[in-house]
This record gives C-alpha cells, sequence and structure tokens, in this order.
C-alpha cells in the first residue's frame, strides 16, 4: 500500500547540502560494489538521487514548535 502524499508544506525539510551528501554517499557506494570501474558514473548519480529522494518522500514531516521556529 502506498503511503499517502504529503501536503507540500507538511514535507520534510533538508537542506540542498545534505541531500547532495546523501546522494553522493550513494554513488559513491554503487560505484564501490561494481568496482569502480568507468562509465557507469551517471547511472549511480541518478539511481542514488532516486532512492533519497524517494527515502526523504516517506519520512514523516518533523513538527517544529513556534517558539523553536522564532529563534
Amino acid at each position: 500500500m502506498a503511503a499517502a502524499a504529503l501536503p507540500a508544506n507538511d514535507r520534510l525539510f533538508v537542506a540542498s547540502h545534505h541531500r547532495h551528501a546523501m546522494i553522493a554517499l550513494g554513488a559513491y557506494f554503487s560505484a564501490e560494489r561494481r568496482g569502480f570501474a568507468g562509465g557507469g558514473e551517471l547511472e549511480d548519480w541518478l539511481a542514488a538521487e532516486a532512492e533519497v529522494d524517494r527515502m526523504l518522500s516517506r519520512m514523516p514531516p518533523i513538527r517544529l514548535s513556534a517558539e523553536v521556529c522564532e529563534r
């Protein structure tokens, strides 16, 4: 059963540099699994990007109190 889509303002926020780091790590592990053979870098990156985005879309939102948001 697919998870219900969250409204745009209820999605988990991840800073772009953190998302980029997660994708880079995933792509690195993919390259490692194929013995770092050349020619698959783009596929590694795109697969890792899709996996990270899929994972983040399934994460529940983090609700911050008004006090935290004002800091």
